[in-house]
């Protein structure tokens, strides 16, 4: 079976940019550095240089960092501009919330006003009405 420049099957490799960054392999700057790392065949660098090695390595995680957040940016972003806000939909709405200020007023319980409206008194509680 072929391999991919990165010794990665190839549709592996085409997979990885695709990767949430909880799954992203990261590189370390570790003490073991000097006898592992990263090695590229086909451009000029090498992780485990003493000189370059920590700052490509550096480099490689602010990249992957930068990646992650302008990918979650732009998918709100198209989510907002979907009309998706995200989040639990409120449970009292503002028709609820005005149908329970009229019932408070002639002296109706929150048990009550809970039990029309069928929410928990909790959620009366938290938007009084």
């Amino acid at each position: 079976m072929a391999t991919g420049s990165l010794g990665l099957h190839p549709s592996a490799a085409e997979r990885a940019p695709r990767r949430p960054a909880s799954r992203t392999p990261t590189a370390h700057a570790g003490s073991d550095q000097a006898t592992s790392g990263l090695w590229s065949i086909t451009e000029d660098f090498n992780t485990a240089d003493p000189d370059t090695g920590s700052q490509i390595v550096k480099l490689f995680n602010d990249l992957r960092l930068c990646q992650h957040v302008h990918t979650r940016e732009n998918t709100l972003a198209e989510a907002r501009r979907r009309g998706r806000v995200g989040g639990r939909p409120p449970a009292l709405t503002d028709t609820a919330v005005a149908k329970a200020r009229t019932m408070k007023a002639p002296g109706a319980t929150v048990t009550q006003i809970a039990e029309v409206l069928g929410v928990a008194r909790s959620t009366v509680y938290r938007r009084p009405p």
